[in-house]
């Protein structure tokens, strides 16, 4: 098992919207990466996320998400420099439908897709092939990438557990927490009725992390892989 982050750009955005619920609303401005993953398994190519693409529309400098990325920066293009046809891709997995995370979709059209239902009705106007899953789903057949649907974020948001050659685990997360932070913030009783799913996710990842999993966040640039 190979994995290889792919940073397509960053996002500059509002400290608070990252960073919820840790921080209110302070005026602060700060600028992410945006990854996706390379995964090379047994003569397969996947990809989780494809990654964004540069804007086709003008954009508001003080957006609450502001791309940044160039046509050399996209999943496809940076593929194309290290010597990998992007035709060659034979899985993407989404983790949601998100325009950072989904965009790159169109550079792929050989590709199949795999994503929680309500994650592939929202995308239905790229012209991949899609497997539409509910719930927990191995992909390959051997355990080794299993989808895992830790929901709060997006609806049909779904994380990636990778088990590696050596028997470590890392679990992609995409956008279920933003930062690792969050993970040890205990919600107050209204908290937990209001966002039922999202602090059952940080449960859930908890107990993946206390279990030995590596957790990798999307948007937190020290926990990429190299």
């Amino acid at each position: 098992m190979k994995i290889t982050a792919i940073v397509t750009g960053t996002i500059e955005t509002w400290l608070h919207l990252l960073s919820r619920p840790l921080v209110r609303d302070n005026g602060i401005r700060i600028s992410v990466p945006v990854a996706c993953y390379l995964l090379e398994h047994n003569g397969k190519k996947l990809l989780f996320d494809a990654g964004q693409t540069v804007p086709e529309r003008k954009q508001e400098t003080l957006a609450n998400y502001f791309v940044k990325v160039t046509a050399e920066e996209t999943a496809a293009q940076q593929l194309k420099n290290s010597g990998i046809n992007p035709d060659s891709i034979d899985y993407i997995i989404l983790s949601h439908a998100h325009a950072d995370h989904c965009n790159g979709l169109k550079h792929f059209p050989c590709a199949k897709v795999i994503a929680q239902t309500q994650t592939a009705d929202a995308l239905r106007h790229f012209n991949n092939e899609f497997t539409s899953i509910d719930g927990k789903y191995d992909v390959l057949g051997d355990g080794s990438i299993v989808c895992i649907p830790p929901p709060g974020h997006a609806p049909g948001h779904q994380s990636l557990l990778v088990t590696c050659d050596d028997g470590n685990q890392i679990l992609l997360i995409g956008d279920a927490v933003y930062m690792p932070e969050a993970l040890e913030y205990e919600p107050s009783a209204q908290e937990q009725r209001e966002k039922p799913d999202f602090f059952n996710s940080l449960k859930l990842l908890r107990s993946l992390q206390n279990e030995g999993v590596k957790l990798c966040f999307g948007h937190y640039p020290y926990s990429f892989i190299n």
